[in-house]
């Protein structure tokens, strides 16, 4: 008969968890605010100097086109208003053989201008036609002012001894890179300007 076998066995361990007390847990969630990133409330001064820096580059860029359109657009009008004089010449040549001087004889009206001193006077500028008694030259003007020299649009009449027909813009100002001499030179078509003065390039008109 075998002997019998006696099985030892040990006693478990105990292990207890002391749970936290509320001071303890909210002291821990404090220090582990730390691993959260901040939140930015603003912009830093490199940042600032960027945007700055953009904006000026286009506005260096955007602001001549600007001012070019705008300038286009104004020239457009007065040479709607010079073509209304030159019509209304030409009208009054085919009833009565002449041209006029006297802008009050015409049949035409600017609005927003004043007729005084056989010039039409606007906040814009000024417009007049040209009749030498040798009928040389014989035209419509009319000049648009702006900042650093005026625009003048002409239209000589069509029975006009110098320059029948022709159109010149006349930009008064020297610098050939300026705005009126810009508009001038893509509004005529011409590569040069055909004369100058002390003061202006004249544009003929191709």
């Amino acid at each position: 008969m075998s002997p019998v076998k006696k099985i030892f066995t040990f006693p478990t361990e105990r292990r207890f968890v002391r749970c936290k007390n509320k001071n303890e847990v909210i002291s821990d969630l404090i220090g582990n605010l730390s691993v959260f990133p901040r939140t930015r409330s603003g912009f830093t001064l490199i940042e600032l100097l960027v945007v700055v820096l953009i904006i000026g580059i286009l506005a260096s860029v955007a602001l001549p086109q600007y001012q070019l359109a705008v300038t286009k657009s104004r020239y457009a009008a007065l040479k709607h208003v010079t073509k209304s004089l030159a019509d209304s010449e030409e009208a009054y040549y085919l009833a009565n053989g002449d041209y006029v001087k006297e802008l009050d004889a015409l049949a035409v009206d600017i609005s927003g201008c004043t007729l005084t001193e056989n010039k039409w006077m606007c906040d814009w500028g000024y417009c007049f036609v040209k009749k030498r008694s040798d009928s040389t030259e014989q035209y419509a003007s009319c000049h648009r002012y702006l900042n650093g020299g005026d625009l003048e649009y002409i239209i000589y009449f069509n029975y006009s001894q110098a320059h029948a027909g022709k159109r010149l813009c006349i930009a008064r100002n020297r610098n050939l890179s300026s705005v009126q001499n810009k508009v001038c030179k893509t509004d005529s078509g011409a590569t040069t300007p055909g004369t100058g003065t002390a003061d202006a390039y004249t544009w003929f008109y191709q």
